[in-house]
């Protein structure tokens, strides 16, 4: 992990698409303006682990259909 001190109203380039600016800085409160293309997610963390959990728990709620499907239709 790069990490890079920065005061507010600097900037801090990824590549050349992605620009990050520090807008304000309250206390441990830190602001931040991000500016990419349209077709790069930008997604705060939080959010992103949120919808790893929904979408893994609608895989097992899937699967546990399957099975069910499959048990319930074999003949004796």
């Amino acid at each position: 992990m790069l990490v890079i001190s920065r005061r507010q109203g600097e900037v801090l380039w990824i590549g050349d698409q992605i620009k990050i600016v520090v807008c304000t800085m309250r206390g441990k409160r830190v602001s931040l303006g991000i500016e990419a293309p349209r077709d790069i997610p930008v997604v705060r963390d939080e959010l992103r682990k949120a919808d790893l959990e929904k979408t893994i728990a609608v895989a097992n709620a899937q699967q546990h259909v399957v099975l069910e499907a499959t048990e319930g239709s074999c003949v004796k």
